[in-house]
């Protein structure tokens, strides 16, 4: 499954960078995450660390339609001494990028599917339908952050994942 997940990965962002360098309407990003674990992913896993790849495909001066992967690791906590496993998820979202005004503020509602393993348990599918709100700010032409919410309820239990989710990105 992960090899599968992660050929699929390469393929999307070998196809995307392929598309952006053809078009001057494109753009691919690539940043660093932090997600903030809130609500039931908090109980067992701490702040989880990763990557992500974006492209934009501007459609007007002030939207952008854009397709993001990443990966996020979140380290197990430790519940009565006994550690939890980490808990890896490859979230693919679909969005639309609102340029307030022109400016270089930023709003980006998002949906996809977020597929979550936990370590060492080959039968976990904590996966799921996503959705998040963005707000972010491009510096430069070149580097932006953004700020998320971000839920999905899981498939393979009846709890819901959230978190605040952090992206700091450099544009080619």
């Amino acid at each position: 499954m992960k090899k599968s997940i992660s050929i699929c990965f390469i393929a999307l962002i070998t196809v995307l960078s392929t598309n952006a360098q053809q078009s001057k309407n494109t753009t691919i990003s690539v940043g660093a995450e932090i997600g903030l674990p809130s609500g039931d992913l908090s109980t067992g896993w701490n702040t989880g660390l990763g990557a992500s790849a974006k492209a934009a495909f501007s459609t007007s001066l002030d939207v952008d339609i854009t397709a993001s992967a990443g990966y996020i690791s979140y380290a197990g906590k430790s519940i009565l001494g006994t550690s939890l496993p980490s808990w890896n998820t490859i979230p693919i979202k679909a969005g639309v990028r609102y340029k307030v005004g022109g400016s270089a503020f930023n709003i980006e509602p998002q949906v996809g599917y977020t597929f979550g393993s936990i370590s060492g348990i080959s039968s976990s599918n904590a996966s799921g339908l996503t959705w998040a709100i963005c707000a972010g700010y491009f510096f430069t032409s070149k580097i932006d952050f953004g700020i998320r919410y971000e839920s999905f309820k899981t498939s393979g239990a009846n709890s819901s994942a959230n978190l605040i989710g952090l992206r700091l990105g450099y544009t080619f």
